[in-house]
């Protein structure tokens, strides 16, 4: 019957296709074949909506919604655009065309590969974790402003970008012996089913984000015990001190409540917050060690209201930097156009004209 199936479809094993009841497919997210090898998918029991429209989802997790597959339908093979394949009738196979070499993980990583080769390019060749790091720092914040702008064009893009260094770090491994890019992927498959238990195991959590994020650092706490860490690991400990110091303030105050440790109310932050405003104010402006402590006890002060209200302090920040670039470039298109400048403006002129660019943004 296979052999049957294969033939109107024109392919047979030796094509390498791979053969798949759809009732396999029912605990996958994601197709479990790789995208750039032919697929037929078998369906027993002439497929219903149900069976098919789950289908279609799992198939377009990694398949463009106009891809061109085959259907089986009563001994016909017709024709058929993904995207509408839940609305056919009697289907006893699929067949899922193979997409171009380029979209799969596997060729990626052979052209990083290759590009580390001996005769490779001489500049990937000369890159070491070191010399990488700040690539990848900035590869992640092109994302976030690709994210910012809504910009989902530039989002597949940077999202490359940063798979890009994801890629490079891990073929360097490999050849220095360190690990391999399947080690990636095996220790964070794992980290992620044992981290998340009321998906993959047996604990309930009836919908309670709180009940997840404590099991969550339990969960790490019990994994720092059994792989020895050197000393006592405090709560605090593990926060990455590369990050911008408003997401560390941030993360040791999320920590810090995890333990309990918390302001009982918003009232309370507010009245620290004023009160080391009160502390700056007091000192002399020749004070520059004592500023810069007040001036962080306030930020520190800030970030845990902005942390009270559930918001992200760093992105918080982000957006109010953003608002005044557009609102002051702004200000200098509309001076320009009447040739002048910000400098020739009065006080009361400039703050005038930043009212009227307030409206805009």
């Amino acid at each position: 019957m296979l052999d049957r199936i294969l033939e109107q479809f024109g392919l047979t094993l030796k094509n390498g296709v791979m053969v798949i009841d759809v009732e396999e497919l029912a605990e996958w997210k994601t197709p479990p074949f790789p995208p750039t090898l032919p697929a037929v998918v078998l369906l027993t029991n002439q497929g219903n909506d149900a069976v098919l429209s789950s289908l279609k989802g799992l198939l377009l997790a990694n398949y463009p919604v106009d891809h061109q597959i085959d259907v089986l339908s009563e001994g016909v093979v017709r024709p058929c655009v993904l995207c509408n394949v839940d609305g056919q009738e009697h289907i006893q196979a699929i067949h899922v065309p193979a997409l171009g070499e380029l979209n799969s993980s596997e060729m990626f990583q052979n052209i990083i590969a290759r590009l580390r080769a001996p005769d490779g390019c001489p500049w990937d060749r000369e890159q070491t974790h070191q010399s990488l790091k700040m690539f990848l720092l900035e590869e992640a914040y092109e994302m976030l402003d690709a994210l910012d702008d809504g910009d989902m064009q530039a989002v597949k893009e940077e999202l490359g970008d940063v798979l890009l260094q994801i890629y490079l770090h891990a073929q360097i491994a490999t050849e220095k012996g360190e690990f391999s890019l399947g080690d990636v992927f095996d220790t964070i498959s794992q980290k992620m089913v044992r981290r998340h238990p009321h998906v993959f195991g047996a604990v309930e959590v009836n919908g309670d984000v709180g009940q997840v994020l404590n099991n969550w650092q339990e969960i790490k706490a019990k994994e720092r015990e059994e792989n020895g860490a050197n000393g006592h690991k405090g709560t605090l400990d593990g926060v990455s001190t590369q990050l911008p110091a408003l997401m560390v303030a941030q993360q040791y105050q999320r920590r810090a409540e995890l333990n309990g440790f918390q302001w009982e109310s918003k009232e309370q932050i507010l009245a620290k917050i004023l009160e080391e405003i009160g502390e700056i104010a007091a000192l002399e402006a020749d004070d520059g060690d004592g500023l810069a402590e007040e001036f962080g006890d306030l930020l520190f002060a800030l970030v845990n209201l902005i942390t009270w209200y559930g918001l992200e302090a760093e992105f918080v920040l982000r957006d109010a930097n953003k608002k005044f670039l557009q609102r002051f470039s702004k200000m200098e298109r509309l001076l320009a156009g009447r040739e002048t400048t910000l400098r020739r403006l009065t006080a009361k002129e400039q703050i005038s004209l930043w009212e009227q660019v307030k409206t805009s943004y």
